[in-house]
């Protein structure tokens, strides 16, 4: 499996346990909650997987949001931060590029089928709600 895209909207802001924004500051990734295992991770190049960050630490940014990166090789779809020394917080995978990923003209149904679809079916659903 490749590496995954990190990470999610839902996990991309950083805070202390106060609730304070991470703000301009270092945090280490892990692969595991145990925080015994730096995660493998590789920046990003324009959405493309770069180099492999050796000490697996990344800043946030002005506003306590981590940057994009890249996980695992193996494919993992989650890791923990750690900020100055406070709570492992996960990380998750972002999950547009692995649903895109997901999607093969062979087979799977892809966006535009999936729109079409719903698209019919909810002009059937109006049809029988107003008698048509």
């Amino acid at each position: 499996m490749a590496s995954l895209q990190f990470p999610d909207s839902g996990s991309r802001q950083v805070l202390y346990a106060n609730g304070d924004q991470a703000v301009n500051v270092v945090g280490t990734l892990y692969s595991d909650v145990g925080l015994t295992t730096l995660a493998e991770v590789y920046t990003d190049n324009a959405g493309a997987k770069g180099a492999l960050i050796l000490t697996a630490q990344i800043t946030m940014d002005a506003y306590g949001r981590q940057p994009d990166y890249w996980g695992p090789a193996d494919g993992t779809d989650h890791l923990w931060i750690v900020v100055n020394g406070g709570p492992p917080s996960r990380v998750d995978a972002a999950y547009g590029p692995r649903i895109n990923a997901a999607e093969t003209p062979s087979g799977a149904q892809t966006k535009a089928t999936a729109a079409q679809t719903a698209a019919t079916g909810a002009a059937a659903a109006l049809a029988i709600v107003f008698g048509g």
